[in-house]
């Protein structure tokens, strides 16, 4: 069945389709170092990739001779060449690379391409962290393991690894503070306000404490991961926004010679952060309760900015956690749009609060240094 009227997706949402159709025209999932490096000896063939929309089951097996059968509900229904799948994936590239998905004749033909194939929608059918189930043939262990991956594209723009929203805001208490002060501070409007307003608070003596997080369900959702999680998170974020420090591992370190928590355990903070990092890209969400299970379990997909598709598997996670640790950044969101860098009164108390966005940066933009390597090892 052709799907009807236009596809609108997100780039994340066309990158699953794109995944989908390179993976089956493929038929092999590569392993990646920290640094996106495929290891052309380390792969896992795939038996089949499931989708679940409409109300189906629908298996699509990738063959050595070239094409792709279909079978919905264990029924097979079609068998289609791979070189349309082959077509189909450079197009999508090109179309995602230049921001043209919308283009009417490339809808035309990505809607009956769809068609052929029996998919109906761009995004499978999924309310998990997982963006693609799929059955490989573990050639270590001799299992055909069903497992869920999630897909993450630098197609276009470096993909989110946590999204920012009102639920990832964290309040501070200003000490020092006082209602001219407040006036002040919420009335620079500076092209670099974020940076001003912090600058304004140190200025005059203040200091920032730690106070709550905004979402009762993040903070659950954290503490699943370590009972102090919220806190080193506030203490990461707050040294991100009190030096600029934008990347992850960079203000890490400091956490790490700092020590604001007084744990006094070298690797503490890189391994915490480490732990976080991958509970983020497997299965937490903030807005959603969590109960630590890991959705994609099978592990991590990511598009390369050139098209390729590499895969961290969980089996291991040692390099997975360094790629997360390295090649991540915090990031400032809108601060009308998620209500944060205003001052405010409360109980004569008064508070700010900071938000957290984490995007991915690229590979070769986080060489790691001797440092941080020395707490990897």
């Amino acid at each position: 069945m052709m799907p009807k009227g236009g596809l609108s997706a997100n780039k994340g949402e066309w990158s699953e389709f794109y995944t989908f159709c390179y993976l089956l025209n493929a038929g092999i999932l590569k392993t990646a170092d920290k640094n996106l490096n495929p290891n052309a000896s380390a792969f896992l063939p795939i038996i089949k990739i499931i989708r679940r929309e409409d109300g189906a089951v629908k298996d699509y097996y990738p063959d050595k001779d070239k094409s792709v059968r279909i079978y919905i509900n264990d029924e097979p229904v079609k068998t289609v060449p791979k070189s349309e799948f082959e077509s189909t994936v450079s197009m999508l590239y090109q179309r995602m690379k230049d921001g043209t998905t919308d283009d009417d004749e490339f809808q035309k033909t990505i809607r009956a391409f769809m068609g052929t194939i029996h998919c109906t929608k761009i995004k499978a059918n999924s309310s998990e962290k997982k963006d693609i189930e799929i059955q490989v043939h573990d050639t270590n262990t001799n299992q055909t393991p069903i497992q869920g991956f999630s897909i993450k594209s630098y197609i276009g723009s470096k993909p989110t690894l946590l999204n920012a929203g009102k639920t990832t805001n964290f309040t501070f208490k200003v000490n020092g503070c006082d209602a001219g002060l407040m006036k002040e501070v919420n009335s620079i409007e500076t092209r670099t306000k974020i940076v001003d307003k912090m600058q304004a608070i140190y200025d005059a003596g203040c200091s920032l404490e730690f106070a709550e997080m905004d979402s009762d369900c993040f903070r659950r959702n954290l503490q699943k991961v370590d009972s102090l999680m919220p806190q080193i998170m506030a203490q990461m974020l707050l040294a991100h926004y009190t030096t600029g420090k934008s990347k992850l591992s960079e203000v890490a370190l400091m956490l790490e010679k700092n020590d604001p928590l007084g744990m006094d355990n070298g690797g503490y903070y890189i391994y915490k952060m480490k732990t976080v990092l991958c509970a983020f890209a497997l299965g937490m969400i903030p807005s959603d309760p969590w109960n630590g299970i890991e959705d994609a379990n099978g592990g991590y997909i990511v598009v390369k900015e050139d098209g390729d598709v590499v895969c961290f598997f969980l089996y291991d996670r040692n390099i997975f956690e360094e790629y997360l640790l390295e090649c991540t950044m915090f990031e400032r969101a809108s601060t009308t749009r998620h209500e944060y860098m205003e001052i405010y009164e409360k109980g004569g108390e008064y508070f700010i609060k900071l938000n957290l966005q984490i995007r991915f940066t690229k590979p070769v933009e986080n060489k790691c240094d001797s440092t941080l390597d020395s707490y990897l090892r």
